[in-house]
Order: C-alpha cells, then sequence, then structure tokens
C-alpha cells in the first residue's frame, strides 16, 4: 500500500536508502517550502520511494499534489478505503514518521498521508524540547497551505461526480499526534485559519502536547468537522516529562476540560493502557482501545463504543476498565462501520 508523504523537511540530494530521503532540517527554500514523495515497502521489509518531480512549467492542470491527490481518491474509491492524513509528534526522524504511517495503514486499513515535519533535533534535554517547537510553530503555515490545497482539490472532484454519488463512501480524517498538536494550534490561533479542516469527517488529537489552560479559546474555533477527538491519559509518561517545562498538558489532564466542540475521551482506567502515549498503537492487549480508533479513523461515532461512558458533569466521556463492560460488549470485535 502506498503512503503519500508531504514534507517541509530538507531534500537529500544523494540518499543511502529511501527513508532517508529527507533529513532533520527545514527545507533550504524555508518552513513553507513543500515536497511530494510515494513510499512503499518491498516484501523484505526495506522501502521504496519516489519523489514526486515538479513540472518545470506549472499550470493549474499540471501541479504534483493536484494529479496525486486525485490519484488518491480514485484509489480510495475503487478500493473503498478511508483515508488519514497523520501529522506526528516530537523526537521523530523522517525514517520514524514513515514507519508510523504505515503501523496506522497496516493497523487499520486505511491510506495514509502524512505530513513530515522536522521534529527530531538530536536530543531530547528541555533545549532540544524547545527547539521542535519553535520549528513546530514555523511549520504551520505548511500544514495551512497543504490542507488549503487538499480542500480545493476535495471540492473540484466532487463538482465533477454525477449528483448522489459525490461522497462514494470515502472518508477522510485528521490525526495528530502529540507535538503535532501545537503545530496544529499554532495554525488554527493564525489568520490564516478559515476552516480549512472542513472535508475531514473526524479530527483526532492524541495525546495533545499543547497546554491544558486555555486550549477551549483555539479549539472551539474548529466549527466545519462533525466530530472532534481529544484522547486523554493522566498516567502518560511522555507527556509527564512534557510537565516538567510546560504548563498541565492537555492530553494528560482530566480536567477544566471546558470546550465545547471536543469530545474528551479519557483512556486512563482502562486496562493495559498504563503509561501508553501513543493510544492508537501502544495498547494491543485492549481490543476495545483498537475498536475505538478504528471508529475514528474511519470517520464514525467512536464515543458510542460499548464500555464508553459519558460524565456530564466533568464533559468527559470515561473509558470503563473490561470488568465493568457488559459480556455481550466486550467481545473485542469491531464495530459495523
Amino acid at each position: 500500500m502506498t503512503i503519500l508523504i508531504v514534507t517541509n523537511r530538507v531534500l537529500n540530494e544523494k540518499p543511502s536508502s529511501p527513508e532517508f530521503l529527507f533529513g532533520e532540517t527545514l527545507n533550504a527554500k524555508g518552513g513553507c517550502e513543500i515536497r511530494l514523495a510515494t513510499f512503499d515497502k518491498n516484501p523484505d521489509g526495506t522501502w521504496r520511494g519516489d519523489l514526486i518531480e515538479e513540472a518545470d512549467e506549472p499550470t493549474v492542470d499540471n501541479v504534483p499534489s493536484r494529479e496525486k491527490f486525485r490519484e488518491l481518491r480514485g484509489r480510495l474509491i475503487n478500493d473503498e478505503k478511508d483515508c488519514v492524513f497523520y501529522v506526528h509528534g516530537y523526537n521523530k526522524s523522517f525514517a520514524e514518521s514513515l514507519e508510523q504511517c504505515w503501523e496506522i495503514q497496516e493497523r487499520y486499513g486505511v491510506e495514509v498521508v502524512g505530513f513530515s515535519w522536522p521534529a527530531d533535533p538530536a536530543g531530547v534535554s528541555p533545549f532540544d524540547y524547545f527547539q521542535a517547537r519553535r520549528v513546530a510553530a514555523s511549520s504551520a503555515p505548511a500544514l495551512d497551505l497543504v490542507l488549503e490545497k487538499m480542500g480545493r482539490y476535495f471540492r473540484e472532484c466532487l463538482s465533477e461526480e454525477p449528483s448522489g454519488s459525490a461522497q462514494c463512501g470515502v472518508s477522510f480524517n485528521l490525526v495528530i499526534h502529540s507535538l503535532g498538536a501545537f503545530l496544529f494550534e499554532t495554525f488554527v490561533r493564525s489568520g490564516d485559519f478559515s476552516g480549512e479542516t472542513r472535508f475531514f469527517d473526524n479530527i483526532v488529537l492524541n495525546a495533545a502536547d499543547v497546554d491544558n489552560p486555555d486550549h477551549k479559546s483555539w479549539i472551539d474555533k474548529l466549527q466545519f468537522v462533525p466530530r472532534l477527538y481529544v484522547t486523554l491519559n493522566e498516567q502518560d509518561m511522555v507527556l509527564a516529562a512534557s510537565d516538567i517545562v510546560n504548563r498541565d498538558r492537555l492530553g494528560n489532564t482530566a480536567r477544566d476540560l471546558l470546550a465545547q466542540r471536543p469530545y474528551y475521551v479519557d483512556f486512563t482506567g482502562a486496562d493495559h493502557v498504563g503509561k501508553a502515549h501513543r493510544l492508537f498503537a501502544e495498547v494491543p492487549e485492549n481490543p476495545r482501545v483498537e475498536a475505538f480508533f478504528d471508529l475514528a479513523f474511519h470517520g464514525r461515532a467512536a464515543e458510542r463504543l460499548p464500555g464508553i461512558e459519558r460524565d456530564d458533569e466533568n464533559n468527559v466521556y470515561v473509558f470503563q476498565p473490561d470488568r465493568y463492560v457488559g459480556a455481550d460488549s466486550d467481545d473485542g470485535e469491531r464495530m459495523d462501520r
């Protein structure tokens, strides 16, 4: 299965292998300069990749991103698949961001478009972390450009399809992980944001490494998406380290959940969650956790999964331990999508 990568990382002219096609710094032309490439895996697990060349004389009809989006949408319709647009978190090399995209694609049966930003400052000290935050902030205009273009191409495709067949059963969903949420927050708070997320069915902010205080002021601007999920794990080990140099993080704080738009979902008490950070990948022992993300990544109402109870007083959905879930719903199977 092919992964489409959009990135503002520097292009390595002579990489030793495809997963090193892009490096660990911003593109030499700046954070807004983006390149596209496709990647797939050989039977032996090695990568193969193709840089998408830019047209010598760009026109409306030969812009590479437009062509690739049309190809993607055609595959999704023909293969009856949904799509996840994934933004990774802190301390991830380009090769690691590729692996995360592949993991999502394999585990959840979706196609993945990855936005890969230079989040690996070659260290994990407070200095390195804040350096990565600065890079994340400077990458926000690139994300804006990508989402704006995708939205435009999406509208073009819809306008060309016969009436009544526009959706074709395809769901697009935005998944943002950890420090990627700070990049996303910077974009939403900027004057450039004007509803570019409206073509997504679901947005999932997983383990968001952003301030819990005052998150309402930006997250409630996301008015154009049917469902917005904010996942919480109070025991999150990675966000606990971030807490040392930051205020309370949204992804590990189950209080002051004051925004009106999101479905807050607290996984803290769920079986086998423990200190997990990437909840969609690190809890294989609990099939109900995977079932939640399976629904969310396919554009469905994941909060309706059996074993999730609404706490109205605290404005949060609470993922219950297995022993509190009825035997008929605790079967580990995915809900009908």
